[in-house]
């Protein structure tokens, strides 16, 4: 009777060695999936973290867009009033270079007059 007290104990401690053996798996187990929830967890808020900092940029593309057509449309107008200014500067000159002419022409006259009143 002794040895089969004895078989059953062994069984018996068998079976707790199992159950001891399945309970750390199992923890592992739980440990490795509380791990990876974590790192899940963690990914996720990065990702809501990306996702923002995207939508601000896009914001701030669109933003800078706006402001180089802007200044697109700027330029153009600016080369477009110098163009103007330059073409008056140069209508300018033109009259004013033909009122010099117009001045040489009467003070060379004038000169053939002093010359012939001279002689």
């Amino acid at each position: 009777l002794s040895t089969a007290s004895d078989g059953s104990q062994a069984v018996l401690v068998e079976l707790q060695k199992s159950q001891v053996s399945l309970s750390l798996e199992l923890a592992r187990s739980r440990l490795s999936e509380t791990q990876s929830s974590e790192r899940l967890a963690k990914a996720v808020s990065e990702l809501k973290e990306l996702e923002s900092d995207n939508g601000s940029l896009k914001q701030l593309n669109g933003i800078l867009g706006a402001r180089v057509e802007s200044l697109e449309k700027a330029a153009i107008r600016l080369r477009a009033a110098l163009a103007s200014a330059a073409e008056d500067r140069i209508r300018d000159v033109a009259s004013l270079n033909a009122e010099v002419a117009q001045y040489k022409t009467k003070c060379d006259d004038l000169h053939e007059k002093a010359r012939a009143l001279r002689k």
